[in-house]
């Protein structure tokens, strides 16, 4: 079933009303590139602002102490509310379970949140889960940490020997409207359904919609619009809930690389509306129209993440649902007119989680299956392919994923509601190894009603994704 791949290097793009790309297809085997890569016995970190104090925690582990002075100089204590003498006795505590802890997994690695799989090297059955957060600018240290165990996999007991059709039949279980594609990327480029239920039907994505963005970028720099290590400043206009670095000074200044890592990786809410305003709506919605998606129409206009929220929260449900029933022309009107004006999104003045499902973006799973295999076939060694790379490889969800694949390529989201939980979840990943078709797994939830169970739905993706390896 996997075949040789067969690629190129040839790229035109016609920037004519329908705005199409074209990547050709060629003859040449396509090099595939871990993006955490273990040499000499450790995995190697991107130079982010957290990377080394990852390390440098991990490494307390096979130290007999911490000092205080060590303590201040690596953790803002202010964003703990803790004293150094209570952050060094909670770094002793896990020293105690963790001995000469070593990094055995690198789950998630942007500028500013790293999160990895510890193993003790001394008790080998000791494994834990450890997320490290710093600033961006300034002394970045330390400003948040997560610690806690973890059995060795996200499959629960009860899922453990589902076969892949079971698996798929449970998840159709597990919410109102379910979809789930396991597909190969072919070598012409086509996504080939091996397993679906409900591929072509339409699902709010949540924080998926955020490949369209990586995708008009992509785009934007081979027009020459932008340059992928442009400075991008953060400004007060841009601020979206949900943003990780809004807490960094106003002004600062992020090459673009990092802020599509941060958009994609982390799924940081703010850096994907710098990214919406950098590439600009019109450009984005050109590229989403050229794509050949189902139906094109269910994205544009394309909000961004405050506008989203506005439509959540800041109109009575009456003139939301007017916008979400509205035509394409008033729903641009009713953006212009009433959405874009109300600026950032600070405040919740209305209650409409009603329409979180359908009034939010929504494509299918073979819409986000065509998109990955589009950006896999940007040409290769360009700079639009390397910052592809780095942004959709950054997170892989979940543990044991890079284990088994050379290639890992990531994006999910969720929406939740304070009234009635979780009704959005959303995973999709594209997984390649050197010299075999990628394979592609989606897992979109959806349920109106609400009432996602997280973890239930997590644990049947994961068996899928244990069973993809042997496709």
């Amino acid at each position: 079933m996997k075949n040789l791949i067969i690629v190129i290097a040839l790229f035109l793009f016609n920037c004519s009303a329908s705005a199409d790309t074209l990547f050709a297809q060629g003859f040449e085997q396509r090099p595939v590139e871990r993006q955490f890569p273990f040499v000499g016995g450790s995995y190697q970190l991107p130079d982010y602002p957290v990377s080394p104090q990852t390390e440098w925690l991990i490494e307390q582990f096979s130290l007999p102490d911490t000092s205080l002075a060590d303590i201040d100089a690596h953790f803002d204590l202010s964003a703990f509310g803790m004293t150094a003498q209570q952050m060094r006795d909670f770094l002793q505590n896990v020293r105690t379970s963790y001995p000469n802890a070593e990094i055995t997994d690198v789950i998630m690695g942007t500028p500013v949140r790293m999160n990895v799989v510890m193993t003790s090297q001394t008790l080998g059955t000791q494994v834990g889960i450890v997320q490290v957060g710093t600033e961006y600018t300034g002394l970045q240290k330390i400003n948040y940490l997560y610690i806690n165990g973890f059995s060795g996999s996200v499959v629960n007991p009860v899922d453990q020997g589902l076969t892949m059709t079971q698996a798929l039949d449970k998840f159709e279980t597990l919410s109102s409207q379910p979809s789930f594609l396991v597909a190969e990327i072919d070598n012409t480029g086509a996504c080939l359904p091996l397993y679906e239920r409900n591929s072509n039907q339409l699902r709010a994505l949540a924080s998926v919609y955020k490949i369209w963005l990586l995708t008009a970028a992509a785009e934007a720099f081979f027009l020459g619009d932008i340059d992928i290590y442009q400075n991008v400043s953060l400004v007060a206009s841009e601020l979206a809930p949900g943003g990780i670095i809004n807490g960094e000074p106003l002004g600062t200044q992020f090459p673009l690389f990092d802020i599509t890592t941060l958009s994609l990786g982390l799924s940081d809410n703010t850096a994907a509306d710098l990214l919406h305003e950098v590439i600009g709506r019109d450009f984005i919605e050109l590229v989403i129209s050229s794509l050949g998606l189902s139906n094109p129409d269910n994205l544009i206009p394309l909000l961004n993440i405050s506008e989203q929220n506005h439509l959540f929260w800041s109109f009575p449900l009456a003139t939301a649902l007017d916008y979400v029933n509205g035509t394409e022309a008033f729903q641009q009107q009713f953006l212009e007119d009433e959405i874009i004006p109300l600026g950032p999104f600070t405040t919740f003045l209305h209650n409409n989680y009603t329409i979180m499902v359908n009034g939010s973006w929504r494509a299918t799973a073979m819409d986000i299956c065509k998109t990955y295999a589009h950006l896999r076939d940007l040409p290769q060694g360009s700079s639009a392919m390397l910052m592809t790379d780095v942004a959709m490889g950054s997170n892989a969800a979940f543990p044991n994923v890079r284990n088994y694949w050379d290639k890992v390529w990531y994006k999910g989201g969720d929406l939740v509601s304070g009234t009635n939980g979780m009704q959005v979840l959303t995973y999709s990943w594209m997984l390649e190894n050197q010299g075999e078709n990628p394979i592609v797994v989606v897992a979109l939830s959806n349920s109106p009603d609400g009432g996602i169970v997280a973890n239930s739905i997590s644990s049947v993706t994961a068996r899928v994704l244990e069973l993809a390896r042997d496709l």
